[in-house]
């Protein structure tokens, strides 16, 4: 990950931080999590309403994948799933481009959490 698309300053911390050891252990310690997470994504059955908004990255992703993460908006009767076009999954955080569509994700969950209203269906 170069990190182009982030200002100088930000673009420097990343590549710093990305370069220690904690961030490496913290890398290894995601991947041998990731089995426990997925046990545990497999026994949820629903958010009871909760708000929800699926992010999926539009490029890079199988047919078979965009359609488990649609499948995802169903542990909600409050959510919607949107599909960044042109974005890798990756890019949702570290490109600004698309780092936008992730934010403005997580910002469209608080809202509705604290208005009680539906997630917006588009951002």
């Amino acid at each position: 990950m170069d990190y182009d698309s982030l200002p100088a300053p930000s673009r420097d911390v990343a590549r710093a931080s990305g370069a220690t050891p904690s961030h490496v252990r913290s890398t290894i310690d995601e991947f041998v999590q990731a089995n426990n997470s997925r046990v545990e994504a497999a026994a949820l059955v629903g958010l009871a309403g909760k708000p929800l908004v699926v992010l999926t990255a539009g490029s890079g992703s199988s047919a078979e994948w965009m359609g488990d993460q649609h499948l995802l908006t169903t542990l909600s009767s409050n959510s919607t799933h949107r599909v960044v076009d042109g974005a890798v999954h990756i890019a949702l955080l570290h490109d600004k481009q698309y780092a936008s569509a992730t934010t403005q994700a997580i910002l469209d969950v608080v809202y509705s959490i604290t208005t009680t209203t539906s997630p917006p269906l588009t951002d």
